[in-house]
């Protein structure tokens, strides 16, 4: 019960700043913008937080709390680092052979 309460006091409170609940689009969207413009940049995790809380106020959505937060920069980081890893590794047995 006191969760739905909280939950609606949220809503009313994104409401009144004008801020929504990011959609899965939303994500996909602040994905792609790191993964094209900030990670190559090796900002530091502090930034890379700080910057997607930005990216969130610029398109008029509700940031996503700490820990969902942390979880999407570490798992964008970690997809970016595998293709990094997975092209240099590709190039290497294109050299090799």
């Amino acid at each position: 019960m006191l969760t739905n309460g909280m939950d609606a006091r949220g809503q009313r409170h994104r409401k009144k700043v004008g801020l929504r609940r990011p959609t899965s689009e939303d994500l996909q969207r602040l994905r792609t913008w790191l993964t094209v413009e900030i990670l190559p940049q090796d900002v530091s995790f502090e930034r890379l937080q700080e910057m997607a809380v930005e990216w969130f106020v610029k398109q008029s959505l509700a940031p996503l709390e700490l820990n969902s937060l942390e979880r999407l920069l570490r798992s964008t980081t970690h997809a970016l680092e595998a293709d990094l890893f997975q092209a240099i590794d590709k190039l290497l047995n294109t050299v090799e052979h």
